[in-house]
């Protein structure tokens, strides 16, 4: 553990080449990612919401069409995907973190001027991907019950008329 009145109480910095390069990499993936998003999610997306009442699929009850497959993925995927990343998160690096008993891990290059953390700081930094993880997993089984009660409200006699007839 390093001692916080030393000289040495600011974690070691990577290089400015290695923090360029790791710029232009990381906006070069983001560039990436968004024409997919932009360019073939977003057009498959548009199409499947304008018939979405219509779709049907096996591996749920019959019960349940697009519109729950939609609606289950809003209120309960969405949360389930943020408390499955803040729960990696910790079980990443929050226990090297905890077990540390500061931040930046010792040894560990950064890419700006960070000053070594100790103390309850730690602790709270290593704790929190995890407690808005489990926010995130109540939100997530709240939604459960929201996207039923949804869905047992709609009048789905008029949407399966307007489907047989084409107009959805």
């Amino acid at each position: 553990m390093i001692e916080s009145n030393t000289k040495q109480n600011f974690a070691p910095q990577h290089s400015p080449e290695k923090i360029r390069r790791f710029k232009v990499v990381f906006i070069s993936l983001a560039i990436m990612v968004a024409a997919v998003i932009q360019f073939v999610w977003f057009p498959w997306f548009r199409e499947f919401a304008d018939t979405v009442q219509c779709q049907n699929y096996l591996w749920f009850d019959a019960e349940v069409n697009g519109a729950g497959v939609m609606f289950y993925g809003l209120f309960v995927g969405i949360p389930a995907m943020f408390a499955s990343i803040g729960i990696g998160m910790f079980l990443l690096r929050g226990r090297k973190i905890l077990r540390a008993g500061q931040d930046p891990l010792p040894g560990e290059k950064v890419y700006f001027r960070r000053r070594y953390v100790f103390g309850m700081t730690v602790y709270a930094k290593a704790l929190l991907p995890v407690l808005l993880g489990v926010f995130a997993l109540m939100m997530a089984f709240w939604g459960y019950g929201q996207a039923g009660n949804i869905l047992a409200e709609t009048n789905w006699s008029q949407i399966n008329q307007a489907c047989i007839a084409g107009l959805g």
